[in-house]
């Protein structure tokens, strides 16, 4: 028996494809058909809230014919999600065979996993001591330099969001930010600021030349793994906003804004926060970009994904 709050029909189909991943995960046999979500959804009665076309003689769900039209748009944003991920050769952890879902083997080092649950519980949801923001932002610095051209092509990575791993504070490690990329002067008076933690900045990405000088391809990103990440998360990293607070001499040209989540965007939502967000990461992109992690990187997502999977989804 499902253990899943089934979201009412007129929700969005990002929703209700999250609720069909969510059982197939936490299901005894791994597995959610199309026709169980349609049956659910049938039986749940929230279809009579769906809007019938005038000429409808029965506007209720008596047939099933709505029930089965928000199943087949869950399915279009499944199928969409799969190709997304990279196909039946990249890192959609379900299979998609007879009109159903399948978990597959190596679901507990999966990215995919990971921000499923990271997105469904929230970070608190790990074991004592463990961060999922942080291991989020860690994840994204990895996709982030991927997409820049990975380390053959020299691209620097650095997960400048509070708290760093080297315990520094804002000022210094911005100071030290600068001198890797031999760019950019920290304002004198910076220092003043003594309760700065980031200012929005959570991942940077650059990619430099043989020669090491400026004029470089600079990626300025933002992490949101909240629920209410489009009420102003989205516009909170300005690059330019950032240079005039803490910079002297500032990065040329003008960092590009990047914004990671750990969700996907519904269609009607992806324009207005590509606008607002910049080169957006979600959840499919993030996954296809860092592919199969290595064993060291593996095990920290690995231990934080069966906490959750055994305490909130009672998965063995």
């Amino acid at each position: 028996m499902s253990i899943l709050e089934l979201p009412a029909a007129t929700a969005d189909p990002v929703e209700h494809a999250d609720w069909i991943e969510l059982e197939a995960f936490q299901s005894d046999d791994g597995i959610c058909s199309y026709t169980e979500f349609a049956s659910k959804i049938h039986a749940s009665g929230t279809t009579d809230a769906m809007t019938a076309p005038e000429d409808d003689e029965n506007p209720f769900d008596l047939g099933g014919e709505q029930s089965g039209q928000v199943a087949g748009n869950a399915w279009t944003e499944i199928e969409r999600r799969h190709t997304a991920c990279g196909g039946d050769d990249g890192y959609y952890p379900f299979e998609l065979s007879g009109g159903a879902v399948t978990l597959l083997d190596g679901w507990k080092s999966s990215p995919y996993v990971f921000q499923m649950l990271l997105a469904k519980f929230g970070h608190h949801a790990g074991p004592s001591g463990s961060y999922g923001d942080r291991l989020f932002e860690e994840l994204s610095t990895s996709a982030g330099k991927e997409y820049f051209g990975g380390a053959a092509n020299l691209v620097c990575a650095e997960k400048f969001g509070f708290p760093r791993k080297k315990g520094n504070g804002f000022v210094a490690a911005l100071s030290e930010l600068c001198k890797q990329m031999n760019a950019g002067t920290v304002r004198p008076d910076a220092g003043r600021i003594n309760d700065q933690k980031d200012s929005h900045l959570d991942v940077v990405i650059w990619r430099p030349f043989e020669d090491r000088r400026q004029s470089q391809l600079i990626g300025f990103g933002q992490c949101a793994t909240g629920k209410n990440w489009h009420k102003g998360k989205l516009t909170e990293l300005q690059p330019s906003n950032f240079r005039e607070k803490w910079l002297l001499d500032g990065f040329y040209p003008e960092p590009i804004r990047l914004f990671f989540l750990p969700r996907t965007i519904s269609d009607n939502d992806w324009r207005i926060t590509a606008i607002e967000g910049g080169i957006i990461f979600d959840r499919c992109r993030i996954s296809q970009l860092v592919g199969e992690p290595d064993k060291k990187v593996a095990l920290k997502y690995s231990k934080w994904t069966r906490h959750v999977a055994r305490s909130r989804l009672k998965k063995k």
